[in-house]
C-alpha cells in the first residue's frame, strides 16, 4: 500500500495563506493602476503623525509650529490629505501587509515560514493570527512612542515576525528538545514553554536573544553598513519581539494546561 505523498511545501495552511496575501498586495502596489495602488498603500501603512492627529492633534500642531521643519512642511495640507478616523487605528496592524520592495517581502516570507510555522502548529490558525496581530500592534505602538511626530510611514511584517521569533525561544531551546525548525512539530508541540525565569537560565535561548537584539540595533542604527538604503524601524521590531517573548504563554494552550 502506497503512503500518501508529502506536500511539496510543508508549511501550515495559515502560513501559505498569509504568504499568498502578502504577495497579492505587493503585486497590486507594485504593478496595479496608480490610483488603486496609491489608495491601497495609503490606507494600509502606519504613519505615526497620522495617529497623533487623531489622539492629540494640538500637540502635533505645536510641535511643527515650533520646530525648524515648520517652513519646509506644509502641515495643513498633509493633515487634510491624511485619512483620519477608525481606519487610522486599523493601520496599527494593516501596515504589516505592505512592503517597501520585493527584497523586503522575500526576506519576511522566508522568516515567516521558518519561525511562524512552529508557532502556527502549536497555536492553531485562529490563535496564531491573533498572536501575530498583537505582535504587529505592539511593534507599531513601540515605534510610535519614539516617532509620534513623524509622517514617515512604517511598513512590513517584521515586527510581527519578530514576535514569532521571540515566541520560538520559549520552547525551541528546551533541554533535549532542540530540533531543526522544519522538524519542530514532531516533539516540541508537546513541550510546555519555559517561564521567563527558566528562560534566563537557558544559555542557548539567552545567546539567541542577545544576538537578535544586537543585530536588530545594528541594522536599525547603521542600515547602510548592511547595504540597506532605507531606514529600518528597529523600535517596531523590538516591540514585537518583546511582546512575543513576554506574552506567548497567554496564547499557548500547551503551556496553560501544564500550569
Amino acid at each position: 500500500m502506497q503512503k500518501p505523498s508529502e506536500r511539496p511545501i510543508n508549511l501550515p495552511n495559515v502560513i501559505i495563506a498569509l504568504i499568498g496575501v502578502l504577495i497579492f498586495i505587493q503585486i497590486i502596489i507594485a504593478y496595479g493602476p496608480d490610483a488603486i495602488a496609491h489608495s491601497l498603500y495609503q490606507s494600509l501603512i502606519f504613519v505615526p503623525a497620522r495617529l497623533s492627529l487623531v489622539t492629540n492633534p494640538q500637540a502635533l500642531i505645536d510641535y511643527y509650529q515650533h520646530s525648524n521643519l515648520a517652513k519646509a512642511l506644509d502641515f495643513s495640507e498633509i493633515a487634510i490629505s491624511s485619512p483620519l478616523g477608525i481606519e487610522t487605528y486599523l493601520t496599527l496592524m494593516s501596515y504589516a501587509f505592505v512592503h517597501g520592495s520585493w527584497t523586503h517581502l522575500l526576506i519576511n516570507i522566508l522568516t515567516l515560514a521558518a519561525f511562524g510555522s512552529p508557532i502556527a502548529r502549536r497555536l492553531g490558525a485562529a490563535s496564531f493570527l491573533v498572536f501575530m496581530t498583537a505582535c504587529a500592534i505592539a511593534g507599531a505602538l513601540t515605534h510610535y512612542m519614539f516617532h509620534w511626530m513623524e509622517f514617515t510611514p512604517v511598513v512590513g511584517a517584521s515586527a510581527a515576525i519578530s514576535g514569532a521569533m521571540a515566541a520560538v525561544t520559549r520552547f525551541i531551546f528546551t533541554p533535549n528538545q532542540l530540533r531543526p525548525l522544519h522538524n519542530a512539530q514532531r516533539d516540541i508541540n508537546k513541550t510546555s514553554a519555559e517561564t521567563l525565569s527558566e528562560l534566563k537560565n537557558n544559555k542557548s535561548a539567552v545567546v539567541f536573544i542577545m544576538i537578535w537584539f544586537v543585530s536588530n540595533i545594528c541594522f536599525g542604527l547603521f542600515p547602510r553598513a548592511f547595504g540597506v538604503n532605507d531606514a529600518i524601524a528597529w523600535e517596531a521590531h523590538t516591540g514585537g519581539f518583546m511582546f512575543g517573548l513576554l506574552f506567548f504563554g497567554f496564547f499557548d494552550k500547551i503551556t496553560q494546561q501544564k500550569t
